[in-house]
């Protein structure tokens, strides 16, 4: 709890310092172009300035003075048109500001001598406008209003998921809009579609392409194609193009009258293996992991008893001829109580699993072969040895 506190704690602080380093990189930028407009360097401030309108949040408290000094910078470049726009927005964004609607009349009355006002529209969504300021490019989204000198005009105009392009336009005293049109940019991709029988009709989104396959470029989207043919199901595929995506696709149809399979002389047996026989395997491999832990434990248990009796006799030292038959019986006692038995049982369930393991692998083979075209069939009986018992079997194939 305290670290996830304490962390909050951090992100807060560095959110605190980064907001009025951020407003001091601002201040310092329009200082700057301050500077540059004194020094009668008017479009390097404006260059500054346009970087700060689209740096800042639009909700800034101090963009209208920023639009206000791009627009008399560029009164003073004798640029009335980019000059009007800003004062425009200046005013827009604070109206009580008494010089900026001075200054925009003065700009307008200019304007009105030699310029033509038209409104620019867009009728893609999202359409812009560049213009060239300096060395800065400038987006004006549409629609919006511009003074023109008349005469021709080039624009370059873009829009999301349209084809940008550079658009002449002619401008005359009876001018008053502009209307900008952008293709769709279609982004494609290609289907390859096979059926058979080759006889089979294919359908696009509804719309009959061929029959035997379609082979084609489709606008960026979902897609379905329908294959009919009588005496065959009929087959649906829906199907997602991305841009320059190629799809590869191959269907068989399935007959309306599917023939019985046919009848087995020999008696049928069930696919796959007793579970039995899977539980049989199975524990074959977890007595012999049994069997390694307990031998793990005796080995254990066989070093922490002679590092007892080793600390008890003080071995290291040496011992006398009495003691040592002490020592060996003990030693036996010790072995015999904590070591044998793991030992004993490791053993048991070491022979239990390579038994199981045998057993099972000559069980499951006949099942796991049976659809060879001779089947296997396994063997296994009791066979005696000298000191002991075991099994043996075998695998007839």
């Amino acid at each position: 709890m305290l670290h996830r506190l304490a962390t909050a704690a951090l992100f807060v602080a560095l959110l605190s310092a980064a907001a009025p380093a951020m407003a001091q990189d601002v201040a310092d930028l329009n200082n700057k172009a301050v500077q540059l407009t004194k020094a009668g360097e008017f479009m390097e401030a404006i260059e500054i300035w346009l970087g700060l309108v689209e740096k800042v949040d639009p909700e800034y408290e101090y963009l209208w003075a920023f639009h206000l000094n791009i627009g008399r910078a560029f009164h003073k470049l004798l640029d009335p048109a980019p000059a009007w726009w800003h004062l425009t927005r200046s005013a827009e964004l604070n109206p009580a500001h008494k010089k900026t609607l001075k200054w925009l009349d003065e700009v307008e009355t200019a304007l009105g001598k030699g310029h033509v006002k038209v409104t620019v529209k867009g009728f893609s969504p999202g359409t812009r406008v560049r213009f060239i300021h300096g060395k800065k490019e400038q987006w004006y989204p549409a629609p919006f209003t511009w003074w023109f000198k008349p005469g021709s005009h080039k624009l370059t105009a873009r829009a999301e998921g349209y084809k940008g392009k550079d658009i002449d336009i002619v401008v005359n005293s009876k001018s008053t809009e502009v209307e900008l049109y952008l293709k769709k940019d279609r982004k494609r991709g290609t289907i390859i579609f096979t059926v058979e029988p080759r006889e089979a009709a294919v359908y696009l989104n509804k719309k009959q392409v061929g029959s035997g396959g379609f082979h084609g470029n489709v606008d960026e989207g979902s897609h379905v194609i329908d294959v009919k043919l009588d005496g065959y199901k009929d087959h649906f595929w829906g199907v997602h193009v991305s841009a320059g995506s190629r799809i590869k696709e191959h269907v068989v149809l399935i007959p309306t009258e599917v023939p019985p399979p046919p009848v087995s002389n020999g008696d049928v047996k069930p696919a796959g293996a007793p579970a039995w026989k899977w539980i049989l395997a199975g524990s074959s491999v977890a007595a012999a992991l049994a069997g390694g832990m307990t031998f793990y434990i005796a080995a254990g248990n066989a070093t922490d008893e002679r590092d007892a009796i080793t600390a008890k006799y003080n071995l290291g030292q040496g011992i006398s001829a009495s003691e040592e038959a002490t020592v060996q019986g003990e030693w036996d006692q010790r072995i015999s109580d904590e070591v044998t038995p793991w030992v004993t049982t490791s053993y048991v369930l070491w022979g239990y699993a390579g038994v199981t393991a045998i057993a099972s692998a000559i069980l499951l083979y006949p099942d796991l072969t049976a659809d060879s075209p001779k089947a296997a069939s396994a063997w296994v009986s009791p066979m005696y040895v000298p000191d002991g018992a075991g099994v043996c079997g075998g695998v007839s194939f």
